[in-house]
């Protein structure tokens, strides 16, 4: 990836966020990671209404083994020294599982011990067998979720970092084109480093030239929705609420996109105050 992390940018944000809504909170207005948005990024969005939502399981350790397709291995060698107890074009026809896992635990989920999370098999399982299928909301969550332990004190990201300045800086990334909401769904974090690009020198170096840069930014400085879903796709609300219940690998968290419907190619309302800290849980192990 031609791509690097800033974490100055992503420190001098979490001041910003503001955990009873799920939003960056700034001078004049009000920005959140949608789904959509992310969709639109990593090419993931399209008939997100029609997907399958992932529920994250307690796998034992011979349940991740038998999924990662590893057979017969000696006790002691768990969590140090695995071999694969088949053949080698068994192995070759699912080691993709197995990258897949890796890529998760460390890339999207990633822990602070750097281990890799065995109940990441069952997902990956799951993704494999029902193309219906859709992580985005778990990957949501658990970015809502590391925000809101960052803005507590927390010193470790648990989500998905690099696709949270992806989209935060998309936004202030001025697109040379009419938004028309296209339903192209192609993936975006490919062509993000060449847009990045016209931006260089332009942004902070450092924390508090970031946190200055953000202090002074207005909703006219921003791109305020991206041109790659279409707006009349968007989902808003639940059946029973203003808002949705995002399940992450860590626990649940609400999820508002009425707050930010000017993201979503959509004229702003003021939305109903609910209470949705009562649908904030964690889980209690990473295992």
């Amino acid at each position: 990836m031609r791509f690097s992390l800033d974490r100055d940018l992503i420190d001098a944000l979490i001041p910003f966020w503001d955990s009873t809504s799920n939003v960056f909170r700034f001078s004049d207005f009000e920005l959140t990671p949608t789904l959509e948005e992310f969709g639109g990024l990593t090419g993931l969005g399209k008939d997100l209404r029609s997907k399958t939502l992932f529920a994250p399981r307690s796998d034992s350790e011979n349940k991740f083994l038998e999924q990662m397709h590893i057979i017969h291995p000696h006790k002691e060698y768990y969590g140090k020294q695995l071999k694969n107890g088949q053949h080698l074009p068994t192995w070759e026809k699912h080691r993709q599982e197995a990258f897949m896992v890796a890529y998760l635990g460390s890339m999207i989920f990633p822990r602070r011990d750097k281990k890799i999370s065995i109940r990441l098999s069952g997902i990956v399982t799951v993704m494999m067998k029902k193309k219906k299928s859709t992580i985005l909301p778990m990957m949501l969550a658990d970015i809502y979720r590391a925000l809101t332990k960052c803005r507590k004190g927390e010193d470790f990201f648990q989500g998905y970092i690099i696709l949270l300045q992806m989209w935060f800086l998309e936004h202030l990334y001025h697109h040379h084109f009419a938004t028309d909401f296209k339903s192209d769904w192609k993936n975006y974090i490919f062509s993000h480093p060449d847009r990045m690009k016209e931006l260089v020198g332009k942004f902070p170096k450092g924390v508090k030239a970031w946190r200055h840069y953000l202090l002074k930014l207005t909703a006219s400085d921003i791109t305020w929705n991206y041109h790659w879903f279409p707006a009349s796709k968007v989902i808003l609300m639940s059946s029973y609420r203003t808002f949705f219940v995002l399940t992450g690998l860590r626990g649940f968290q609400p999820y508002i996109p009425l707050r930010v419907l000017r993201q979503l190619g959509q004229r702003q309302i003021l939305p109903k105050a609910e209470d949705t800290q009562s649908f904030v849980w964690e889980v209690t192990s990473e295992d």
